[in-house]
């Protein structure tokens, strides 16, 4: 059995300082797949603006692993 959960479609994506490192990772996947959409809506363009404001905290986010580690269910995830 499984679960599913919807969210709407309409729903605005969370501002980039309150995703965590596996958040930001899939923000970025998200943004490059909007790059190769021809003609983007404009939800899609509001995420493909974050891209730089989430790699500098995407960066910042893995030079804090550096020294305080990452949490058990990101390492799940990062494989």
């Amino acid at each position: 059995q499984s679960v599913v959960i919807l969210f709407p479609c309409a729903m605005a994506p969370l501002a980039i300082a309150e995703l965590s490192l596996c958040g930001l990772i899939a923000r970025l996947k998200e943004v490059e797949h909007v790059k190769g959409i021809k003609s983007p809506s404009d939800e899609q363009a509001a995420i493909l603006s974050t891209e730089t404001d989430v790699k500098k905290a995407l960066f910042e986010q893995l030079q804090a692993v550096k020294t305080d580690g990452v949490a058990s269910f990101e390492k799940k995830i990062a494989k």
